[in-house]
C-alpha cells in the first residue's frame, strides 16, 4: 500500500507530488520560457519558487529544451568575486551534464576560464555563449534560484548586468535568442542592479507567485483524515486564516492532519471550522511565535530595511480598514510584498497579507520592531 502524500513545510516539493498545487504562475513560467524570454520570479521567502522552478524544469525537459539550474545560496558567504562565479558555473556545468544525457561543453571549463581574461561578468557571458549555446539548435533555459542571498555582495551588480547583457545582444547576436534565464529569489527589482549609474534591471517577464486559491488547493484537502464532504469546509477556515499564503498553509493542514489522526476527527461542519481554529491559535498565536524561523526571517528583513521606520508606518497603513495606496509604486511599498507582509487587493490597495501576519505582526510588533 501507497505511503499516503506528505505536507512538506520547508523545502521543494519534488516534480510528480500530489500535493504540489499549480498556480497561474505555472503557466505564466511555462509561456515566457517557451516564447524565449527572460523571466523574474521575486517574491517573498516560503512561497513555492523553488518548488516552481523545479517542477517546470521538468516540463522543459519533456519538451526538448536543455536545461540547467543553479541555487547560490551558498555563495552569499563568498567573499570573492572569482570563488563565487566559479561556484556558479560548477554548478550550471554540473546540473547541465546531469539533466541532458549526452551534453557535455566543448571544452574543460575550467581550464578555458582560467586562461581568458577580462571582466568575471564579461567571462561568464562569453562562456554561456561558446560552452551551452551549441550546438546551434538547442534552447536552453538556465534558472538561478535563491539571487537574494548574493544581492549585498559588491560584485553581483555587473552579474546581474552581464544576463542583461545578454538580453540586450538578442538582435546582434541569435545565439542568445535561444537562451531563457529565470532569476528567483526575494529581492526586488531595484535591489538586483543597486548602482544608480548602471542601466536598471527592467527585461523580461515578471512572473507573479500568488497565494493559493481554494480552488488550486484543493488537492491539499486530501490527506486530512476527514470525511470528503467536508473537505472543502476545512480547506475554506484554512484558507480564511493563511490567505493562501503556501507555508501556513501547509504548516496548518499538517498539524490538523496528525492532531485528528490521533484523536477523533469532526463530524460536522461546526466542529470542523472550531478545530481549525483551534489548530491556528495553537500554532502561531502565543508569545514564541516570533522565534520560529519563518517569522523571524520577516521581522528581521523588516528591522534591517533601510528605511525601516517608514516601512512600519506604511505597514501601519496596510493593516488599517483604509488600506495603503501605492499609486506611485514606492520601494517601501515593495519591500512590504517582498518581506511577505502585505499584498494588493482587487483594487490594488495594499493591506496585510493575511490574519495570521496581521494578529502576529500586530501593533506592538511594529513599536517593537522600530
Amino acid at each position: 500500500m501507497p505511503d499516503a502524500p506528505q505536507y512538506q513545510t520547508h523545502g521543494a516539493l519534488l516534480p510528480g507530488d500530489p500535493l504540489y498545487v499549480r498556480r497561474h504562475a505555472d503557466r505564466e513560467l511555462k509561456e515566457g520560457i517557451l516564447a524565449g524570454d527572460f523571466c523574474y520570479v521575486l517574491a517573498p521567502r516560503q512561497v513555492g519558487k523553488s518548488s516552481l522552478r523545479a517542477h517546470v524544469l521538468v516540463e522543459m525537459r519533456d519538451a526538448g529544451i536543455m536545461v540547467a539550474t543553479a541555487n547560490v545560496q551558498a555563495g552569499g558567504g563568498v567573499k570573492s568575486e572569482a570563488d563565487w562565479y566559479e561556484g556558479l558555473i560548477d554548478l550550471l556545468v554540473t546540473s547541465a551534464v546531469e539533466l541532458n544525457p549526452g551534453f557535455n561543453l566543448p571544452f574543460d571549463w575550467g581550464t578555458w576560464w582560467d586562461a581568458e581574461r577580462g571582466p568575471f561578468a564579461q567571462r561568464f557571458v562569453k562562456l554561456l555563449k561558446e560552452g551551452f549555446l551549441v550546438p546551434t539548435d538547442c534552447q536552453w533555459v538556465i534558472t538561478i534560484d535563491e539571487i537574494d542571498a548574493s544581492i549585498s555582495l559588491p560584485f553581483t551588480d555587473s552579474f546581474f548586468a552581464a544576463i542583461r547583457l545578454c538580453f540586450d545582444q538578442r538582435p546582434e547576436q541569435p545565439a542568445f535568442r535561444r537562451l531563457s534565464i529565470v532569476l528567483l529569489g526575494a529581492a526586488t527589482p531595484t535591489e538586483l542592479i543597486k548602482d544608480r549609474s548602471r542601466t536598471p534591471f527592467n527585461i523580461g517577464r515578471r512572473v507573479e507567485m500568488t497565494d493559493f486559491t481554494l480552488d488550486e488547493a484543493e488537492p491539499l484537502a486530501a490527506p486530512l483524515p476527514i470525511a470528503a464532504p467536508l473537505q472543502q469546509v476545512v480547506l475554506a477556515r484554512i484558507l480564511h486564516w493563511t490567505g493562501g499564503q503556501p507555508h501556513l498553509t501547509q504548516t496548518v493542514c499538517e498539524k490538523l492532519r496528525t492532531a485528528w489522526k490521533e484523536g477523533t476527527a469532526p463530524a460536522d461542519a461546526d466542529a470542523a471550522t472550531a478545530g481549525v481554529d483551534r489548530c491556528v491559535a495553537s500554532a502561531f498565536f502565543h508569545g514564541g511565535i516570533l522565534g520560529d524561523a519563518h517569522f523571524a526571517y520577516i521581522t528581521k528583513r523588516a528591522r534591517d530595511f533601510p528605511r525601516a521606520r517608514h516601512l512600519l508606518r506604511a505597514y501601519r497603513r496596510a493593516r488599517s480598514p483604509e488600506g495603503l495606496r501605492d499609486e506611485q509604486r514606492s520601494t517601501v511599498a515593495a519591500e512590504l510584498r517582498i518581506a511577505g507582509l502585505a499584498k494588493p487587493d482587487a483594487s490594488g490597495t495594499l493591506r496585510a497579507a493575511n490574519p495570521i501576519y496581521e494578529r502576529v505582526f500586530n501593533e506592538k510588533w511594529i513599536r517593537d520592531t522600530t
